[in-house]
Formats: C-alpha cells, structure tokens, sequence
C-alpha cells in the first residue's frame, strides 16, 4: 500500500512538474515558421542590416546569436530570467536589390504559460527600423 501511494505521489508530481514544458517550442520551430514571420522592407546594404539585427538581438539579450550568412539567417534566444522561460527568436535578411532588404523575424515563446515576451516580432522590426534610420 505505501508503495503505490509513494509511486502514484511521484507520479502525479511528474505530471504536474513536466506541465509548464507540454507544447514547448524549439528554435527549429522558428526557422520553420518563416511563413508565418512578420516582414518589411529596408533601404539598406546587406552587412549594415545584419548588423543592426545582431544589435537588436543583443539589446534584447541574446548573448548566444547562431549567425548562418550563407542562408541569410541569425537566431537566438532572449528573455530567460525567473520570469520567463524565453523567447526564441529567428531573423531574415534578404537582399531584394542593392540597398534594399527584405527582413522577416519569427518569434516563439519557450513555454505555452509565458505570459509576456521580451522581444516581439513587431518590437524587433521597430527597434531595426530606428537602427537603420541614424
């Protein structure tokens, strides 16, 4: 009897300890989900926008940027604190034509029960756009 209670216990701890992670994103979800990013335009040259991206990012806290030039891509992941369980983030920067890049980030809570997130698909496009303008 104390052992199928002990064993039901740590069964039922289980769950509710492995709950908060049910439905986790990963950063492979973001790369996956380009189409569903949020897109704009720059005038500006390929290596000052992936510089301000990586600015952006760092600001928000991205420490360990994953840079994949050759795909035109940069991802990381920002906002891990006692609060949250972070936000993964992943960026595109496409030349269109000369001086002119078309810029699509994707962002992906951690955990479904994160309630806010430090750096949101608008936010980064908003914070590169006042980057790019100086």
């Amino acid at each position: 009897m104390y052992t199928f209670k002990l064993a039901r216990t740590l069964l039922v701890a289980s769950a509710l300890a492995a709950a908060p992670l049910a439905g986790c994103a990963t950063m492979g979800d973001t790369v996956a989900s380009k189409d569903s990013g949020s897109s704009k335009m720059f005038n500006a040259s390929f290596e000052r926008t992936w510089s301000a991206a990586m600015a952006v990012l760092h600001d928000a806290g991205g420490n360990a940027i994953e840079e994949h030039r050759d795909q035109h891509y940069m991802s990381t992941e920002v906002g891990v604190n006692a609060t949250s369980w972070g936000t993964y983030v992943t960026a595109w920067i496409e030349p269109v034509a000369a001086g002119k890049m078309h810029v699509t980030v994707v962002t992906k809570k951690r955990a479904k029960l994160t309630i806010a997130t430090q750096l949101d698909e608008s936010t980064f496009l908003a914070q590169l756009d006042a980057r790019l303008r100086h």
